[in-house]
């Protein structure tokens, strides 16, 4: 039962549905007056006992504030996936394809219902605030990242979805604190003050607390390719985390102009210095090797153990002293003179190597 203030369903209905032209033109009411009638207008008005209500357009006072929202975490999370490629790619020593892939807005209690009960998280605070941000990284990631880490090739997905041991934790977290760089130096483009500081790497997702289900969140997606490696970086920001971060002047800035050409230019100095950083890490093959040698077939064929070749190389006082070729990761690239540095074989490098030479 209903009074004068409150609409019925049919009544709730014919609003949703904008009305039967037909019904409208037997009850006598014409466009203009249904135009009226929706809109609030004193044709409602003139009757005390027709019950009166307003249009109401849910989301119309978020919409542009949303969508430049949107667009300004987008366009800061493109840029984090490319930094975060060139960092991850010095890191494990192979090209790394990273690339921001959605964004999207759920509940905390959503999210945590969508994780998977064995999964690798990694909790972040921003100190001063009281809002979470969790970090998961898929387990076909996790563990060829391990094995790479581990000096294996790790090249291919394994099916796993048992738990990291405490050393694979330990290993992992050079993932982790790549992606909390990365973070930071995205970020810092809004408050330079910005410190994101890891807490702790789980396998459980009970142990990613301190939210309420009511919680509105921010979740981002970043997918990374490798080899016949395919997988997902996700990232859950609280919104009491990054919208103080995110002030109107600073969307409107950053999601109209997108990146700014300075901003275009850290970017690629970072990068240029993060790659400088992860190949002076990075160990090579090198090795000295002699001028090669020619040798008739059938010297070849006569060979056995103890024979002895003759080489073309000229030596002076029991000393070589053509030059040597060194070979980095199989590929010549230098001469050098043999010789020796304190108690060890050294060579002394010379000249770059040529063809020709």
């Amino acid at each position: 039962m209903t009074d004068d203030t409150t609409l019925s369903q049919d009544e709730i209905n014919d609003l949703i549905s904008g009305g039967s032209p037909v019904d409208d033109l037997e009850s006598g009411i014409d466009g203009s007056g249904l135009l009226d009638s929706l809109t609030g207008k004193s044709s409602l008005g003139s009757d005390p006992n027709k019950k009166k209500y307003e249009p109401i357009r849910l989301g119309e006072q978020r919409g542009n504030t949303s969508r430049n929202y949107d667009r300004t975490v987008t366009a800061l999370h493109q840029q984090m996936a490319r930094s975060l490629g060139t960092s991850l790619s010095g890191m494990l020593g192979a090209l790394i394809d990273v690339e921001h892939a959605s964004i999207d807005a759920l509940s905390y209690g959503d999210y945590i219902m969508s994780l998977p009960e064995i999964s690798c998280l990694g909790r972040i605070k921003l100190p001063g605030s009281t809002g979470n941000i969790v970090v998961e990284v898929d387990l076909e990631l996790v563990f060829p990242v391990v094995e790479r880490l581990l000096g294996a090739r790790g090249l291919t997905s394994i099916d796993s979805t048992r738990r990291l041991t405490e050393i694979e934790l330990k290993i992992i977290e050079r993932l982790f604190q790549e992606i909390l760089i990365s973070m930071n130096s995205t970020w810092r483009q809004l408050r330079p003050d910005v410190k994101f500081v890891l807490e702790a790497v789980d396998t459980d997702t009970e142990s990613i607390q301190g939210g309420t289900i009511a919680d509105q969140m921010t979740y981002v997606v970043i997918s990374v390719k490798f080899a016949d490696i395919q997988g997902k970086i996700s990232i859950c920001y609280s919104s009491s985390v990054i919208e103080p971060i995110l002030s109107e002047n600073e969307l409107e800035e950053l999601s109209n102009s997108s990146l700014s050409v300075e901003l275009e230019q850290q970017e690629r100095a970072s990068q240029k210095s993060q790659v400088k950083e992860g190949a002076s890490k990075t160990n090579v093959w090198v090795r000295a090797v002699l001028p090669k040698t020619s040798l008739p077939m059938r010297d070849l064929s006569q060979l056995k153990v103890g024979s002895m070749i003759e080489l073309d190389t000229q030596v002076r006082n029991n000393q070589i002293i053509d030059p040597v070729i060194v070979e980095v990761e199989k590929q010549p690239r230098f001469y050098g003179r043999l010789g020796r540095y304190e108690k060890n074989r050294a060579v002394k490098i010379t000249s770059l190597y040529e063809e020709d030479l």
